[in-house]
């Protein structure tokens, strides 16, 4: 980053100086020069830890000191700082081959625009699928120039097709679902009432029907596009999935390639697909399938807590009683 710097000529420049924060952490910092008080530059370079940041807060804070500084005296109202409206950045792109809810939306985006996305919406929309498809289409509009090569169709209409696709809805009111299930990474049981538990996610099944899901695939008709559904067995369930798709601050807590959220919000993901930029055996380091297990099983942790409590009221129990008897 190169950020463009002016400043007051009236200053100690050998105790004036500016100070970069990334995250709230210094990085860089450098004196002032009167020689360059008009025309001054400060570049910075983003460390290694901070480049997996899902967000980089950069902050500069100035030190400035008039010269014959007299703090008796506090006549200097012309000492002063900005930066230039000019400041550049330069930040490399990189092509990311793993298909993982972390690189939403780019998977939907190329050349400054839709990547050939098909969405399809069930046959009778209603204002709530309405605003969803909105604000998943918006969603993907903040990081593209122009919006071109978008189609939207009903669930019935979908066929065989090259194009990137997103699907919405319920089994019950987008057959395109009910002709997927099958290949989805979480399944509905056979008369899509709830998701089926599976090795990455456990569920109970009470708990299951109330859930919807995120997931993000490889079109079953072209495995180089992507296919993402939002589904859950009722719409209902659906509302708090779209928050995570129309919201950055939600957006960005997103991994894996399928997800479930419960009706509180709260995400239990799994990696389906082994992450090619995820081989940590060596390193010692835990795989992101490893580090989301118990996280992906909410229930396992709750009954761990439950038989815990219970052991230690047993011991509890068992030391009164003991003593009771002395």
């Amino acid at each position: 980053m190169k950020i463009p710097l002016r400043y007051a000529g009236a200053l100690d420049f050998d105790k004036s100086s500016v100070t970069v924060y990334l995250n709230n952490i210094p990085v860089t910092n450098k004196l002032l020069s009167k020689d360059r008080a008009d025309n001054d530059e400060i570049t910075v370079k983003i460390p290694e830890e901070f480049r997996d940041a899902d967000s980089l807060e950069l902050k500069l804070i100035f030190y400035l000191e008039p010269h014959d500084f007299d703090c008796k005296n506090w006549r200097y109202g012309d000492i002063w700082a900005l930066i230039s409206k000019d400041t550049s950045f330069n930040i490399p792109q990189e092509v990311i081959e793993d298909r993982f809810f972390q690189y939403y939306p780019d998977m939907f985006i190329k050349n400054g625009t839709f990547d050939d996305v098909l969405l399809v919406i069930p046959d009778k929309v209603n204002q709530n699928y309405l605003t969803m498809a909105a604000n998943i289409t918006a969603f993907i509009g903040h990081s593209v120039s122009r919006v071109e090569n978008l189609s939207v169709i009903k669930g019935t209409e979908l066929e065989t097709t090259h194009n990137n696709i997103i699907v919405i809805g319920t089994p019950w009111d987008n057959v395109a679902i009910k002709n997927l299930n099958d290949k989805l990474y979480i399944k509905f049981d056979k008369n899509f009432e709830k998701f089926e538990p599976s090795d990455k996610i456990y569920l109970l099944e009470d708990y299951s029907r109330g859930l919807s899901s995120l997931q993000l695939l490889a079109s079953p008709f072209n495995s180089k596009k992507h296919l993402m559904v939002v589904t859950a067995a009722e719409e209902k369930n659906l509302m708090p999935t779209q928050t995570y798709l129309k919201d950055l601050a939600f957006n960005v807590q997103l991994s894996g390639d399928g997800l479930v959220i419960d009706s509180d919000g709260d995400i239990y993901s799994a990696y389906f697909v082994k992450p090619k930029q995820a081989a940590q055996d060596e390193s010692g380091q835990t795989s992101p399938k490893g580090k989301i297990r118990l996280r992906d099983n909410p229930q396992f942790i709750i009954y761990l807590i439950f038989f815990l409590m219970i052991i230690i009221i047993s011991v509890y129990g068992l030391i009164i009683i003991t003593r009771s008897k002395e």
